[in-house]
């Protein structure tokens, strides 16, 4: 299985509360978003998530995939960018920490 460890930012406001303020980020985006964060009078913190990485389904890890586009009676292709992926031709899973629980 191929993994990734990318970051979330949690924040807990003055009743206790804990929302995701931000997913998906890198050690040095998440270190430098708590930095803007300082100050704040809710607390911030980062915690690493995994992710399960695998090439994107619609467009096979190209990135790209072909959209029909008709030109008066005329029909044609044209490659444009995945909306599943967003062109970087893989897609992030995120495993549960239950899932890696040692019984």
């Amino acid at each position: 299985m191929n993994t990734v460890t990318l970051f979330k930012i949690i924040r807990q406001d003055d009743n206790g509360n804990r929302f995701v303020v931000a997913t998906k980020l890198s050690e040095q985006s998440a270190d430098a978003r708590l930095a803007s964060f300082i100050g704040h009078k809710q607390t911030y913190w980062k915690e690493p998530q995994t992710y399960e990485k695998s090439y994107c389904g619609p467009c096979a890890g190209y990135g790209q995939v072909h959209q029909m586009m008709f030109v008066g009676d005329m029909a044609t292709t044209q490659p444009v960018q995945c909306g599943s992926c967003y062109g970087d031709g893989y897609t992030l899973r995120e495993i549960s920490d239950a899932a890696h629980a040692v019984r």
